[in-house]
């Protein structure tokens, strides 16, 4: 699972900081890589209020998926990656973007990462590709889930992408989606010939 293969790179003290859809690879056995690893810094030695010398509009990222912390240059922190997770999980349930940034030059877009409150997942409108469930209970869970994965302040978000997993996993269980259901998105998440995204059993198998 995706938020397992991040855990393990923060364990050896690596942060990606690049994650998103098209740098995760999910094999025909559904085993999740991480991809590109170009961006990624080390946590040994970097003080955690360290700001990058680098100008913002020179800062490799992809702010569609970058924290706002990681847009302002501050140094590299595992609780970015927590939010990348948060991005990707979110697009995949909605068919949108948190703080909806598809029209906005990528100025606008980082500004809007920033500064706007992401849209709570259940106030997305219905679309053929929205995998939100019907139950009420449910959809708060997931609000309250991806809205803390997606803190603006890195110390109200999830302490690891294992909490994340775990959290969101044991949310599933007992859910409206019964074990062996398959629900498949066609997103860009690179796969060898396989799908984007499924549900298996009570779980979100990709992201969690």
């Amino acid at each position: 699972m995706v938020s397992r293969a991040v855990q393990a790179a923060h364990q050896r003290t690596i942060v990606h900081r690049d994650l998103k859809p098209s740098n995760i690879l999910v094999t025909r056995d559904g085993v999740p890589k991480l991809l590109d690893f170009g961006i990624a810094k080390t946590l040994q030695g970097e003080p955690s209020d360290q700001t990058f010398s680098t100008a913002p509009g020179m800062r490799m990222m992809t702010p569609r998926y970058a924290s706002p912390e990681q847009i302002e240059g501050y140094a590299a922190d595992v609780r970015m990656d927590i939010y990348s997770l948060g991005v990707i999980l979110y697009e995949l349930i909605t068919g949108a973007h948190p703080q909806r940034v598809d029209d906005l030059s990528i100025s606008e877009a980082m500004q809007r990462i920033c500064n706007d409150e992401p849209i709570p997942p259940s106030s997305v409108a219905c679309e053929t590709a929205n995998l939100m469930p019907k139950d009420r209970e449910l959809r708060r869970d997931l609000d309250n889930i991806l809205l803390k994965a997606l803190h603006k302040d890195p110390n109200r978000r999830y302490g690891s992408a294992e909490q994340l997993a775990q959290i969101s996993n044991d949310i599933w269980k007992g859910s409206l989606y019964p074990p062996g259901r398959i629900l498949t998105s066609t997103r860009s998440i690179s796969s060898f010939g396989g799908t984007a995204l499924w549900l298996q059993g009570p779980s979100l198998s990709l992201c969690c």
